[in-house]
C-alpha cells in the first residue's frame, strides 16, 4: 500500500449517496461514527487505499458519518455496527465488510475486492 492519501468524498444527504452509488465503476462508502475510534484509525488506511487506485477513475470513495446524515439512509443501508465498508456497482451493494477487526486488515481486503471488481469491468 502506498503511503499517499487521497481524501474520500463526504456524504451529507440521501441524495448525495443516491448520485454518488449511480455513477458508474465502483464505488466504495465508509460508515463511520464520531464517537467511534476504530472509525478514526481506518480512515486514513482507507485514504491509502483510494490513493492506489486513484489513477483508475472507475472506482470513487465516499464516506458517511452515521451521526450527521438522516437515519433514513443508515437504516435504508443496513448499517448496525461501526465502521461498516460496503461497495457498490451501478446502484447496487455488491460487497460488504464490518471492520471489527484491524484497520490494516480491513484496508487490506477492501483493496483486494475493490481490484477484483475493476478487474470484472473490464
Amino acid at each position: 500500500m502506498t503511503s499517499e492519501r487521497r481524501k474520500l468524498d463526504d456524504i451529507k444527504s440521501m441524495d448525495d449517496f443516491d448520485d454518488f452509488v449511480a455513477r458508474e465503476g465502483v464505488q466504495i462508502v465508509l460508515f463511520h461514527a464520531s464517537w467511534c475510534r476504530k472509525c478514526k484509525f481506518l480512515v486514513p488506511k482507507l485514504e491509502r487505499v483510494s490513493a492506489t487506485v486513484a489513477d483508475d477513475e472507475r472506482a470513487s470513495f465516499a464516506s458517511v458519518n452515521v451521526n450527521e446524515v438522516p437515519q433514513e439512509l443508515v437504516r435504508r443501508c443496513g448499517i448496525e455496527k461501526m465502521p461498516t465498508m460496503q461497495m457498490y456497482e451501478k446502484g447496487e451493494k455488491t460487497w460488504e465488510l464490518i471492520c471489527g477487526e484491524e484497520g490494516s486488515a480491513c484496508a487490506l481486503k477492501l483493496q483486494s475486492a475493490v481490484e477484483e471488481a475493476l478487474k470484472n469491468l473490464g
